[in-house]
């Protein structure tokens, strides 16, 4: 029996599954870990991030995103997994110097290859463009992991972006996330 006021809802109809994943082709999510740089956070989180995840860090100014960020990048460089680090703040050696003062050693990784950084605060171009170079970036690059920081000035970009309707900015987005 079908309760009041449910009708249309998934798995209230008898034509419709329950289960909306047994109508679609959903890839099977990964239960593999990586680390996200920080041993303690690592614990907490039972070994690190799910591996495949888009994990995002928010806070106000000068809570440790940055950090975390680049705990993560390392850990993955060490790991000898291909990384982009692209910073909406900074240069590339700004970033590096920064997260050198707290332990974080991206140098090397950069200068053998294993990590590519990016600024993207100086382009002049609009948000969708500054995504597309992402996205060739990543692919050229064949990028395992990678680290947007922060995500603020993007996102505030594409809410504002006039040249494209809301449904095209937001395919986009996710088109950089498919280049993996």
């Amino acid at each position: 029996m079908q309760h009041p006021g449910t009708k249309g809802a998934i798995g209230s109809d008898p034509h419709t599954p329950a289960d909306i994943s047994a109508t679609t082709d959903v890839p099977e999510a990964s239960q593999a870990r990586v680390s996200s740089g920080v041993e303690r956070l690592d614990a907490m989180l039972g070994s690190g991030y799910f591996r495949g995840s888009s994990v995002l860090i928010t806070d106000s100014a000068g809570t440790g995103k940055s950090i975390l960020a680049g705990a993560f990048a390392e850990a993955a460089c060490l790991r000898k997994e291909r990384t982009f680090y692209v910073s909406f703040d900074e240069n590339p050696s700004e970033v590096v110097r920064d997260l050198s003062s707290v332990g974080i050693r991206l140098g090397p990784h950069l200068k053998s290859g294993v990590l590519r950084m990016h600024s993207a605060r100086t382009e002049a171009s609009s948000a969708e463009v500054r995504l597309m170079k992402i996205k060739s970036i990543v692919r050229e690059h064949q990028s395992r992991c990678m680290v947007v920081d922060p995500l603020s000035d993007l996102a505030r970009q594409i809410k504002r972006s006039a040249t494209l309707p809301r449904a095209e900015r937001r395919t986009c987005f996710d088109s950089v996330a498919a280049a993996f």
